[in-house]
């Protein structure tokens, strides 16, 4: 065994120990129990459908439009990936401003901190990656998927920042 694959099997299990972890302490120690309400469900199911229908308008628009003006540019499967992204982005931030992606007793700073943390991993794996930029080649490669995961948790941060400061500013109006 080389030193390569026994460092990928000690990441491997420091993240398996790291999890187990989690769990544990999290069934230990929940007491407040965290869910979503009737709301929030109903919110959660507009906004899957407004991801859902922006995907094949976008799906079909591309098809009809714009696939024989970019297949020498742009490899198909990059575009239908960028798509699935957008769709996504828009149930998430539709869920995010409309208060319903965060469950009843979460906090939201919370969140924030794991978005950001997303992104930062996925910038640093983009510029790391960025020597395979080839948007024409028929592969899929590293640098368009990090990229796309960077953009997609920016655009769920920045809603979350909104959601954040437009509950502070409700809390600010109520206490008036």
């Amino acid at each position: 065994m080389n030193a390569y694959t026994a460092g990928v099997i000690f990441g491997i299990l420091i993240g398996v120990i790291a999890v187990a972890c989690s769990c544990i302490r999290r069934k230990r120690y929940e007491k407040n129990k965290v869910h979503y309400d009737e709301r929030q469900l109903l919110v959660r199911g507009r906004g899957a459908n407004y991801g859902f229908i922006t995907v094949i308008i976008l799906n079909m628009i591309y098809a009809l439009c714009l696939y024989s003006v970019t297949v020498d540019i742009i490899s198909p499967q990059l575009v239908i990936i960028a798509i699935m992204f957008l769709g996504i982005m828009v149930d998430v931030v539709y869920c995010v401003l409309n208060n319903a992606y965060i469950m009843v007793g979460q906090k939201i700073k919370t969140w924030i901190v794991l978005a950001i943390m997303v992104i930062m991993s996925n910038l640093f794996a983009a510029i790391n990656n960025a020597d395979e930029i080839d948007l024409a080649s028929r592969y899929m490669n590293g640098f368009f998927i990090n990229v796309s995961i960077c953009v997609l948790f920016t655009g769920i941060l920045i809603a979350m920042v909104i959601r954040l400061l437009l509950d502070k500013r409700g809390d600010a109006n109520e206490e008036s």
